[in-house]
């Protein structure tokens, strides 16, 4: 599991806390504007910052909606989902624009506050977009099940065992492992996978066995089988559909065209 770093855990919390005080400030003043518009009048909030009260409820309600955003990314943030990351860093560059834009338009100079704002929206932006910072997420999103399928890659080749796990988590699926048939099939009935990954070549039960096995118990019969291996020949393709394989793809390894075939076979 990818763990936050500490400079993220505060960031992310404090910001979180800033926009929850944000979003009740700019629902007190939308209620005191709507309800009690004559203290609301003589409220700092309105003196010399805002031309009616339709301006200041458009621009409050504007601000509110981003503040919103931002706290929905942020709780995403603190489970490292890179889409909250995204968001956080839109819904403050549109913080920018806005102020920006209204500043321009409304033909007014920015008070301290604004400018203030201006810079804290590029600081939130500029800690998002490190590299230190985006590698978290990436690494989270390699490791998390976003698919919820499980595959189990039998193989006796350790290293095409490592590249294939390593290839299909960052695709999103489950990956679990086995060296030998008899490993296989007893992760196969304890686990039930989504899919079996095989190769033929194995120590011990081989793969056209291994796979005549599973489709003979009940337990594992409906697992879809995709033969993984060197052996390329027509009549192995055959003896590997007899045995109750749904496809074959052949040595060397290639994590694309395996994907694309578990995607197929899964209907994903």
């Amino acid at each position: 599991m990818v763990r936050r770093s500490l400079d993220l855990t505060v960031v992310g919390f404090g910001l979180s806390i800033a926009y929850v005080v944000g979003l009740i400030a700019a629902l007190a003043g939308l209620f005191l504007s709507i309800f009690n518009q004559g203290a609301f009048l003589q409220s700092p909030m309105f003196i010399g910052q805002y031309r009616s009260i339709a301006e200041f409820q458009q621009y409050t309600a504007v601000l509110w909606f981003l503040y919103f955003l931002q706290l929905i990314g942020l709780v995403a943030v603190l489970d490292l989902r890179e889409w909250g990351r995204k968001l956080v860093i839109a819904a403050n560059a549109a913080m920018c624009v806005y102020t920006i834009l209204r500043a321009v338009l409304l033909s007014q100079g920015m008070d301290f506050f604004q400018l203030l704002s201006l810079f804290i929206y590029a600081l939130v932006i500029f800690f998002f977009i490190q590299p230190k910072i985006k590698e978290q997420f990436q690494k989270a999103l390699a490791r998390a099940p976003r698919n919820g399928k499980t595959i189990l890659v039998i193989d006796d080749e350790k290293g095409l065992l490592v590249m294939a796990k390593n290839a299909l988590s960052w695709k999103g699926f489950r990956v679990l492992l086995a060296e030998t048939g008899e490993k296989g099939i007893a992760v196969s009935r304890r686990k039930k996978p989504d899919l079996i990954v095989l190769d033929v070549i194995l120590p011990g039960i081989k793969g056209r066995e291994v796979c005549a096995r599973l489709k003979k118990d009940p337990q594992t019969k409906d697992i879809p089988v995709i033969f993984l291996t060197s052996k390329d020949s027509p009549d192995d393709i055959k003896a590997e559909l007899e045995a109750g394989g749904v496809s074959h793809l052949p040595k060397p390894f290639d994590a694309e065209k395996l994907s694309a075939e578990i995607n197929r076979v899964l209907g994903l």
